[in-house]
């Protein structure tokens, strides 16, 4: 004998006891029309309300000719996604020049599969996305960075010192967490298109990606500590010289000094073309060459293998290494390579070099912007490279 779940107010029915076991209960039409039941066992009354829109959800998938794609997590729904988007070869075995610097998108895509995990992604809802972005807003970020003690043992001399790694934590940054939140709406997008949801959970959670409450970096170099940067790349780090003066000249964003060729490079007319597949807003275009900066590159150009599809600096990856010791040999704080393209913006501007027409608004600019605004100030020096040959 049955006993079946009659909530208050006419509800439907999501659970039955037969023969003394718990059980979530639905009924639904066929496509012929004919009444049907399933059921699935429960442990909890409570449990019957969700277990019952899983099973509906199942079922619709079953109509519409999607079998089975109700089982994926977020563990597949990964995999998948970074073999189709983010991988830099294609599953044709070409390689995709936008995909170059994924570093950052895989480390994201780390930090969702270790929270989400094997969960189902159609049992994501909006709740879980804000209780994500909770849990990264209160996790601080841990910093190794070694320090110098004094050891006192008895094994070793007194007072010697060793240099040990020791954690500092920081807390986290709004525009990191919104950085991974935009990746996981991309995903859930990437999702639908496949068939593997029908509505992105992100709909629920109104405007949880808040750019405006992200704090816009602003950081300029000033000359005097551009003198110091250059005098501290010597030795190790003579390497870096080149691509400063590179950044600080022509306003090239990171990835674009990186995947810059010798091919790209006309010591004639003093120009170095981007092409659209390196450029950061997708958009082809050309940057004058200045005085020191061609010296540099005739110098790179004696000394290494020129040809045209070889990379100008010689490697692709980061400096992360050599940047930090020469800002501490520099006794400079706060400073990444991709603040020169902004010092390059506000000189241009302050130079006059920047069209009179924006030259208001350049901090509120977005990088397509910047990289126009970039390829119009070349104008002028071009010119002055022009008239010194």
């Amino acid at each position: 004998m049955s006993q079946y779940g009659k909530p208050k107010g006419g509800a439907p029915r999501y659970w039955k006891i037969k023969n003394g076991v718990l059980y979530a209960r639905l009924q639904y039409l066929d496509e012929s029309g004919r009444r049907r039941e399933k059921n699935r066992r429960i442990e909890r009354k409570r449990d019957a309300k969700s277990v019952v829109e899983g099973m509906r959800y199942e079922v619709r998938l079953a109509t519409t000719g999607t079998p089975q794609s109700h089982k994926h997590t977020f563990a597949d729904l990964a995999d998948k996604y970074e073999s189709d988007r983010v991988s830099p070869i294609d599953k044709y075995g070409y390689e995709v020049p936008q995909r170059s610097f994924v570093g950052p998108i895989k480390s994201t895509l780390k930090t969702l599969r270790s929270h989400f995990g094997e969960k189902l992604i159609r049992l994501i809802k909006p709740p879980d996305i804000v209780s994500f972005k909770d849990i990264r807003m209160a996790t601080p970020v841990v910093e190794w960075v070694k320090k110098e003690r004094v050891d006192l043992d008895r094994g070793t001399k007194p007072g010697k010192q060793t240099k040990v790694k020791v954690p500092i934590a920081t807390d986290r940054n709004i525009s990191s967490v919104n950085r991974e939140l935009q990746t996981l709406k991309t995903m859930f997008k990437f999702a639908i298109q496949i068939g593997w949801l029908e509505d992105n959970p992100f709909q629920g959670c109104g405007k949880i990606i808040s750019i405006a409450s992200e704090t816009k970096r602003r950081r300029v170099l000033s000359q005097e500590e551009e003198d110091r940067l250059l005098r501290a790349c010597t030795g190790r780090r003579a390497h870096l010289k080149a691509i400063i003066i590179c950044a600080l000249d022509t306003g090239m964003a990171r990835a674009e000094l990186f995947r810059m060729k010798w091919g790209d490079v006309d010591f004639e007319r003093c120009r170095i073309r981007i092409p659209p597949s390196t450029s950061k807003s997708r958009m082809g275009r050309t940057v004058s060459i200045s005085e020191r900066l061609l010296i540099e590159l005739w110098g790179l150009r004696e000394r290494s293998l020129y040809r045209p599809t070889t990379i100008v600096f010689g490697f692709t990856d980061n400096i992360k290494n050599g940047w930090k010791t020469a800002l501490r040999h520099a006794a400079i704080d706060d400073f990444r390579l991709n603040d020169c393209r902004y010092t390059a913006t506000v000189r241009m501007r302050e130079s006059g070099e920047l069209p009179r027409a924006i030259e208001d608004d350049v901090e509120l600019r977005e990088s397509v912007v910047v990289d126009l605004d970039l390829y119009r100030a070349q104008r002028a020096l071009h010119s002055a490279a022009k008239r010194k040959r």
